[in-house]
């Protein structure tokens, strides 16, 4: 039903925490659990770095939200903790609210189109403008979920069956407001929350990905 054409982004403040003589610590968060297609590509890109930096980078993985939710861990990379953090242009748009709708439902065609978009002069003017407002380097907007998917209590056919439901949503405006838009009552929610919430009868549902990732590029 909500369809999402989106890539995520790695973001982070590179800087801080020496582990030797010669090396700094780059700390990589993530909602997602250690079993998720998304670590693989960490592990690469944890690979890259240190190889290209001759170990001068060293690259530790959190997944599980063990560093906090994603915006607590953009808010210690804006801090200037040696932290990255997974997430995606719902957030980012705090800073350049036209970069948001990457997040808005049925924006594009399908993956291939919107990393074509991506890596378009106006999206690169996005992310300079993120960098120089926020402080904060995008590393990365190459990885594609799958479609988004909810997952309920209730049987969801058409939006109509929505009506009344409590949606637990991302804490980004463009993710409250299209799920209000489909007749749904948003619920904004860390994600290591949802199932507790679910357990608890504070929502109905959420909003995911049932598929694997697609790696594009981490290279």
């Amino acid at each position: 039903m909500w369809k999402k054409t989106l890539t995520t982004a790695v973001i982070g403040y590179m800087v801080g925490g020496l582990t030797s003589a010669h090396a700094m610590q780059l700390n990589v968060s993530t909602t997602q659990t250690a079993d998720d297609p998304l670590i693989a590509g960490f592990e690469l890109f944890k690979q890259n770095v240190e190889e290209r930096t001759n170990g001068d980078i060293q690259v530790r993985i959190f997944p599980s939200s063990q560093l906090g939710d994603t915006q607590d861990v953009m808010e210690q990379a804006m801090a200037g903790a040696n932290t990255a953090a997974l997430t995606d242009a719902a957030y980012l748009a705090d800073y350049v609210p036209e970069i948001g709708v990457l997040n808005s439902p049925y924006v594009f065609d399908g993956y291939k189109e919107a990393a074509r978009f991506v890596e378009t002069d106006l999206f690169k003017e996005w992310e300079k403008a993120i960098e120089e407002q926020a402080g904060i380097v995008v590393l990365s907007f190459n990885w594609y979920q799958g479609a988004r998917h909810i997952f309920s209590k209730e049987e969801i056919r058409e939006p109509s069956d929505l009506k009344g439901m409590r949606v637990r949503t991302p804490q980004a405006p463009i993710w409250t407001e299209s799920m209000a838009a489909l007749g749904a009552t948003p619920t904004p929610l860390a994600w290591g929350e949802v199932y507790s919430a679910m357990q608890t009868d504070v929502i109905d549902g959420a909003g995911a990905q049932i598929m694997g990732g697609v790696r594009n590029s981490v290279s």
